[in-house]
């Protein structure tokens, strides 16, 4: 059973989205292949302390 993160991933990965992390930020490219859905899951998934606090992404 895939996990929610895991299928935020599959469906970056899907529509070709490349996810960088520079510092504390994450960035993403291509910024037009985001959908509002897709960007909303993200940004869920990488509020501040997600990764610190047992979170992967």
């Amino acid at each position: 059973m895939m996990s929610a993160v895991d299928d935020l991933l599959a469906d970056l990965q899907q529509r070709g989205v490349r996810l960088e992390a520079h510092g504390d930020r994450l960035r993403y490219r291509p910024r037009s292949a985001l959908t509002p859905d897709l960007a909303g899951r993200l940004k869920e998934h990488t509020r501040p302390n997600y990764w610190r606090s047992g979170g992967c992404l």
